[in-house]
């Protein structure tokens, strides 16, 4: 790879041509960038190698990005819809990047053919590469990488065939007996948590009974809601000081005004939760920390249209307080 290529040589318009189809601006940029940029027609993606500073969205004026070496090496996908990126092998000399359309993969798929010195051309695609390279979103480290990389054999996903639901109810100990909710693999009971002094609904998501591999899950959910319902009046004070950062930092982004003035000058772990309704427990599997997080959704003044989530990591640990995004970790 050439030692100049950064990835700042990426032109927000090259994106923009392809929701454009403007066929002559990507041309010109592919010719620009050089062998290390590919484009597929017929399924409007472009794929370019570049190197991927850690900080991201960082100037390119700044001092560490113009002279540190702490770069990765991804491959960058482009779609109409979507972006993706692949890490790749640092220590491999990238020569060409080809993008082949396979036609028995889906109406969007396509293959990948990189280039290097090191391994010649290796045939791969977007879920070989980020499964393998990357299992579990954690990249392997350089010489682990660099070994998977030159055995990439084009490895597909095979979609596991659906096992279907014949249970309307599921047991846990923690709860007793939950009825199937609003879709079938959500399960629903009411129980009383003592944290809050309050009965909540109580919903176990995502989980099929008949699935043999799911079958380990239920006890990572009884024991992360056990858990959970162990809490007291002083995890409601200790959340609370979780819950002041998180509507502070949203009142000083929007400013202090009448309506917000009195959380905005809330300091009381406890009297911030005047202002917080707590409505919903979910509890799901999340496969990558291969951990059940309960999730207490509420309603919060500060925040009307998104509202407010405390997520314990296997009931236990409160690891996230944020707006309902539907994400557990980050």
């Amino acid at each position: 790879m050439a030692a100049d290529m950064t990835g700042w040589e990426i032109d927000a318009t090259a994106v923009d041509a392809i929701l454009n189809d403007d066929q002559q601006a990507l041309r010109a940029f592919i010719g620009g960038y050089g062998p290390l940029a590919a484009y597929e027609d017929e399924r409007k993606t472009l794929a370019i190698i570049r190197r991927y500073h850690p900080t991201l969205n960082c100037d390119p004026d700044d001092e560490t990005y113009k002279t540190g070496d702490d770069f990765s090496v991804r491959l960058a996908l482009y779609a109409s819809t979507s972006t993706m990126y692949a890490v790749l092998p640092k220590s491999l000399t990238y020569e060409r990047l080809e993008i082949a359309p396979n036609l028995q993969a889906g109406a969007f798929a396509v293959d990948f053919i990189i280039t290097t010195m090191e391994c010649g051309p290796i045939t791969t695609n977007a879920f070989e590469l980020t499964s393998v390279l990357a299992p579990n979103y954690v990249p392997l480290p350089e010489n682990a990488m660099r070994e998977a990389f030159s055995k990439l054999e084009n490895a597909r996903f095979i979609p596991k065939p659906r096992i279907e639901i014949t249970s309307t109810s599921i047991t846990l100990q923690s709860v007793g007996r939950l009825d199937r909710s609003d879709f079938e693999d959500w399960w629903r009971a009411v129980v009383d948590v003592p944290m809050l002094e309050n009965p909540l609904p109580v919903t176990v998501t995502d989980f099929n009974p008949q699935d043999p591999a799911q079958h380990a899950h239920a006890a990572l959910f009884d024991a992360a809601i056990a858990a959970f319902l162990r809490f007291d009046a002083r995890e409601r004070a200790a959340s609370g000081l979780k819950i002041l950062v998180n509507c502070h930092a949203y009142i000083e982004a929007i400013g202090e005004e009448d309506w917000n003035r009195a959380m905005a000058q809330c300091r009381d772990p406890i009297a911030i939760w005047q202002f917080v309704q707590p409505k919903d427990l979910f509890v799901q599997y999340h496969e990558e920390t291969a951990s059940a997080y309960v999730t207490l959704a509420c309603e919060c003044a500060w925040e009307e249209e998104h509202g407010l989530q405390l997520v314990y990591r296997d009931g236990m640990t409160l690891t996230r307080v944020s707006e309902q995004d539907g994400h557990l970790t980050g």
